[in-house]
């Protein structure tokens, strides 16, 4: 490095930005440290090994002159922290200039903080961040895995609140279904039992028996005990008689005694539809849209129950 090389370089410090940052961050303080340090061996060692070469002197007062001019105008003097224990060296033991450069260096470094001590504490304190850092980012990485572990655990057991409260619901609903069918069954019974129970509850007087004279002066009417009536037939001839009530819902009962005084008397009780009209004669044999319960006895006593 020329005197005229480094008064250029100290010139472009001055002006440029650029180049200020650039010689800070991209290894030219670690090469003037290796220069110096190289020196520094060269001069200490033994007579074999004088034919190394060494830093010239002029070479040293231009790279001090580059190192004065950075840290004169540079902010951030950390990178140069290495330099100290050179610069101390030399204003210890080295040449009349180079102390003098040394001196006023190590004095802007002082006037801006940065000194051995400083240098060897912010070190430390970049390992301490860096594994304080570190240790944050495993921590972190431990409580998202542990978030992700209690999403998880949430999901499922919501899933099987979900699935629980669904299971319930279709309990409760077969349960109203169960007891919509047994209270159906139990109104159908209770309906059938009434059907059933409550003709037999009338009394008579409920259901007066009246007949019907469907061919007056074939017969005759009598009245036996104000519920059960006679009916006394004069001439021999196929006729019937009906009731004029029309037996509907429920179940009825209805007790006929035939008396006849032919061998080959008739007697016979059947049930027709109410809007049907009776024809006269009216026998089984007769087509006559009836149904017939009958025995061909002298004395004929059929009881006939009739569900409508």
């Amino acid at each position: 490095t020329s005197k005229s090389g480094s008064k250029a370089l100290c010139e472009l410090i001055e002006e440029n930005e650029i180049i200020r940052h650039s010689l800070m961050r991209t290894g030219f303080i670690s090469k003037v440290q290796y220069a110096f340090i190289k020196s520094s061996q060269s001069s200490s060692s033994s007579s074999s090994s004088q034919t190394e070469i060494t830093t010239p002197y002029h070479v040293k007062c231009g790279l001090l002159d580059i190192i004065q001019r950075l840290v004169s105008t540079v902010d951030d003097l950390q990178p140069t922290s290495i330099l100290i224990p050179i610069l101390t060296e030399l204003k210890n033991n080295g040449e009349k200039d180079l102390k003098y450069k040394s001196i006023s260096i190590l004095a802007i470094q002082s006037a801006k903080g940065i000194n051995s001590t400083s240098s060897s504490d912010s070190k430390e304190k970049d390992d301490e961040i860096k594994q304080l850092k570190a240790e944050k980012e495993r921590k972190e990485d431990e409580l998202l895995r542990e978030r992700r572990r209690a999403d998880e655990a949430e999901q499922r057991i919501r899933r099987l609140e979900q699935e629980k409260e669904q299971e319930k619901q279709k309990k409760e609903k077969k349960e109203a279904e169960l007891k919509k069918l047994k209270d159906e069954n139990e109104n159908l019974k209770s309906n059938q039992k009434q059907q059933i129970e409550k003709p037999f509850q009338k009394t008579s007087q409920d259901f007066p028996v009246a007949i019907h004279n469907i061919k007056s002066g074939y017969q005759e009417f009598s009245d036996i005990n104000g519920v059960m009536k006679k009916i006394t037939q004069k001439p021999d001839f196929h006729i019937c008689y009906s009731l004029t009530q029309v037996m509907e819902n429920g179940i009825w009962d209805l007790e006929a005694q035939f008396n006849t005084t032919q061998d080959d008397g008739w007697g016979a009780l059947g049930i027709v539809q109410d809007t049907f009209n009776i024809p006269v004669p009216c026998y089984p044999q007769s087509n006559s849209g009836t149904a017939f319960f009958s025995d061909r006895r002298v004395h004929v006593e059929p009881e006939v129950h009739m569900q409508i």
